[in-house]
């Protein structure tokens, strides 16, 4: 849902800020996130979730039509996003509050104040009711973004703990969101931000206009501030325009939101319809929101430089002595190994260097949550590298 449509232009003072300039020097560790955010990956996130592409859900190839509510597909996109936050070696929860309504959430546990918690979150659901229901601009683009910042960021560890969030039910008022904030305890203590994305990929005119919302909440002020400095630090095409309206949820008001939009000006005629599909995306518009919105989460919480995986580790270079069968492989692969080599963790890295997958050896390792590329896969001193169809 269009969290500007309700009252964007009911309300008449609105508090227009265009971006002023300023000059602030360029953070390394941000740097280092915005080269490896990978277009190509956002797009494969929004192809799977409004079916497009295949997915695998329990070993089981599905095609997501709808994610509404009462949908099979909404089930089967809340089980896709839970296996991708765990593929990227994340702690992951689904928060099961009614019969018809499933939030998903990750942990990133911070390193030096882990009580205080940054989110990133996107509601999964969509619209229409009846008939198929895409929603690739609503809201799987928002939902492509926090995973490609999973990602990216968890192979990193920061100052704050990082939550990643996908809320259920935001089409029917924002249900699943307001049972997160109202009904988890701890898990909403200490929020230093919340960094909420719904609706970017829709740039009818190419003038590259982004809304940019905080609630009236320090928290909120202070991301605003942050986006002034990233706007004018480093070299994005979106114009963030600054409309302080805050949150059409009242409720949601006393928490510091800030909320990203396409420009309401320009508004996706294809909202709500069976034409919301990736086609009508502009995918420009949309990787460059992308590295705003991740930008900003990576800024926030202070990442550290050590935990980063380098893809020129030396290592990779040398990957023939692990025998992977077979190669390439769409959904398990098993290792070459002797008896006495069959034990201990597995990890398998991407073609950036990111560890994408932690587990326990297995005869047969699940691959089925990795998208299709390149991959490279080490146990103890051993390495191999195969491709995922």
């Amino acid at each position: 849902m269009r969290h500007s449509i309700i009252f964007l232009w009911s309300c008449l003072f609105l508090n227009l800020l265009i971006i002023p300039r300023f000059c602030f020097s360029k953070d390394e560790n941000v740097m280092k996130v915005l080269d490896n955010i990978n277009s190509d990956s956002i797009i494969s996130f929004i192809g799977d979730l409004y079916g497009e592409s295949q997915i695998y859900v329990d070993n089981l190839a599905y095609f997501i039509k709808s994610r509404y509510k009462l949908s099979d597909g909404n089930i089967k996109a809340a089980e896709y996003l839970r296996q991708k936050l765990l593929s990227y070696g994340l702690e992951t929860y689904f928060q099961n509050y009614s019969l018809t309504g499933t939030n998903i959430y990750a942990f990133q546990t911070g390193t030096d104040d882990p009580d205080k918690k940054y989110y990133m979150s996107a509601h999964y659901d969509d619209m229409p009711k009846v008939g198929d229901a895409p929603g690739a601009d609503d809201n799987a683009s928002g939902c492509a973004i926090v995973l490609e910042a999973a990602r990216i960021i968890s192979q990193w560890k920061s100052k704050y703990t990082i939550i990643y969030g996908f809320f259920d039910e935001e089409e029917q008022g924002y249900v699943g969101e307001k049972y997160f904030a109202f009904n988890s305890g701890i898990l909403t203590e200490g929020i230093l931000g919340v960094i909420e994305i719904d609706m970017v990929g829709w740039d009818s005119n190419n003038d590259n206009v982004l809304l940019v919302r905080p609630t009236d909440h320090d928290g909120a002020i202070k991301l605003k501030n942050k986006i002034i400095e990233l706007a004018d630090t480093y070299d994005f095409e979106v114009k963030p325009i600054i409309k302080n309206i805050g949150c059409t949820d009242t409720l949601l008001n006393m928490y510091p939101i800030i909320g990203f939009n396409e420009d309401s000006e320009d508004f996706n005629p294809y909202y709500h319809t069976e034409e919301d599909k990736l086609s009508k995306i502009n995918r420009n518009y949309l990787f460059n929101n992308a590295k705003l919105e991740i930008a900003l989460l990576a800024s926030i919480v202070e990442l550290e430089t050590t935990n980063f995986v380098n893809n020129n580790q030396n290592w990779f270079n040398d990957t023939s002595c692990l025998n992977i069968y077979p190669n390439p492989a769409s959904s398990k692969i098993e290792l070459g190994l002797l008896n006495s080599e069959k034990y201990g963790e597995v990890k398998i890295y991407s073609i950036e260097g990111y560890n994408v997958l932690v587990t326990d050896y297995k005869d047969k390792i699940d691959v089925n949550s990795l998208t299709s590329g390149l991959y490279f896969i080490k146990i103890g001193k051993r390495i191999g590298k195969f491709i995922k169809i």
